[in-house]
């Protein structure tokens, strides 16, 4: 599985996500409501039912389809 280079630096720009849309592959979730998701990741593999935490969540994901999380945004 790839990696993205650690960058301990603040994010460049942040875009609200909407349930199951493609994206590019971001640095991190920020999460308004706790709960699941369904996340596809770079190598095309699916996670489903993740709990996510509502604040940062450093996962670089490509797609997220909403389970019971909410008010989802991508940092890049």
């Amino acid at each position: 599985m790839a990696r993205l280079p650690v960058d301990s630096g603040p994010s460049g720009s942040i875009v609200k996500v909407t349930s199951g849309q493609s994206m590019s592959l971001c640095r991190a979730l920020l999460v308004g409501v706790a709960g699941t998701a369904t996340l596809i990741n770079e190598d095309g593999s699916t996670a489903s039912n993740v709990p996510l935490q509502a604040g940062y969540n450093p996962l670089s994901v490509s797609r997220v389809t909403f389970g019971s999380c909410d008010d989802v945004w991508a940092l890049y």
